[in-house]
């Protein structure tokens, strides 16, 4: 059992989670339902990982993790259909879209070295 706000990548996914709170503001009234989603798998990215670092087994651990990747997925894809209903600027897609792929590689690199000490 570890502290979730000492690993990194926590910290990567809690900051992208702000930043698409902050950019989903601005969706039109017929955009709530993409809003809503999006905020939820983005905050499910963040959580899994918190939920996960808690675990006394390390494949419970991996579980959660394989759980936020997913989550990272979804979140990818909400993205991309926000930017091209154009609810997000292309600028704003591509920040945000370049910042989950980070944290999509940390949750992979963590994943792996926590099932090669299994």
């Amino acid at each position: 059992m570890q502290d979730f706000k000492k690993l990194t990548v926590w910290e990567k996914a809690h900051a992208l989670t702000l930043k698409i709170y902050a950019a989903t503001e601005s969706f039109p009234m017929s955009g709530d339902d993409v809003k809503q989603r999006l905020r939820q798998a983005s905050t499910l990215i963040a959580s899994r990982i918190a939920v996960g670092s808690a675990k006394y087994k390390p494949t419970e651990f991996v579980d959660l993790l394989k759980a936020a990747e997913s989550a990272a997925v979804e979140t990818e894809y909400l993205l991309m259909l926000s930017c091209d209903l154009q609810y997000l600027s292309a600028a704003t897609y591509k920040t945000l879209d370049k910042e989950l792929h980070g944290v999509k590689k940390m949750l992979a690199a963590l994943t792996q070295k926590i099932e090669a000490n299994l």
